[in-house]
């Protein structure tokens, strides 16, 4: 019975040190398999991250572009279509072009916008010669001036159809963009 009694205290002096151990290690076992699945996840969420920024940066490139591109239009549409093919300066076509055109101020450098206010004055010049003209200027040499004149105005807008695709290409030229995966 004594070896019974001393393998019993045997084990009750070894046995809780040892089940500690073996506790310890389980624990620090777990605590770092936690620790790996953490960082996993943080690098996961990071990546995410990346990614949402990127998918952002090109969506607010595509809103940019809508934008300016609807600018464009307003300007190739008035001064090609209104003045050019069709040489006249509609009030309509006039108030279209401005309402179409008073956000470039926010969308394009200050070069570009004095020249859209450039082409305004022009047409609004353009459109008080032809009324002008039209209502009969009463002394002849102010006709003849008035008809110089919207030639003058109208070989402008023809000279100035390729100068707009040119001061607008810088805008609206699309860059490369990766694919988000």
């Amino acid at each position: 019975m004594r070896d019974w009694v001393c393998q019993r205290e045997y084990r009750q002096t070894f046995a809780s040190p040892i089940a500690t151990g073996i506790a310890a290690l389980v624990a620090a076992r777990i605590t770092y398999k936690f620790g790996k699945t953490q960082a996993i996840i943080a690098q996961q969420q990071t990546d995410v991250a990346q990614q949402q920024a990127r998918f952002a940066e090109v969506r607010l490139q595509h809103d940019i572009f809508d934008r300016r591109f609807k600018i464009y239009q307003a300007v190739r549409i008035f001064v090609i279509e209104e003045i050019v093919r069709h040489s006249r300066v509609s009030d309509e076509a006039l108030e279209t072009y401005l309402r179409g055109t008073v956000d470039a101020v926010f969308l394009f450098d200050d070069q570009l916008t004095k020249y859209l206010s450039e082409i305004r004055e022009h047409a609004t010049r353009l459109r008080l010669v032809m009324k002008l003209l039209k209502e009969g200027a009463s002394a002849p040499d102010k006709r003849t001036g008035y008809v110089n004149e919207e030639a003058e105005l109208v070989t402008w807008f023809q000279r100035n159809q390729k100068v707009i695709i040119k001061k607008f290409k810088p805008f609206l030229a699309l860059r490369e963009h990766k694919i988000i995966s």
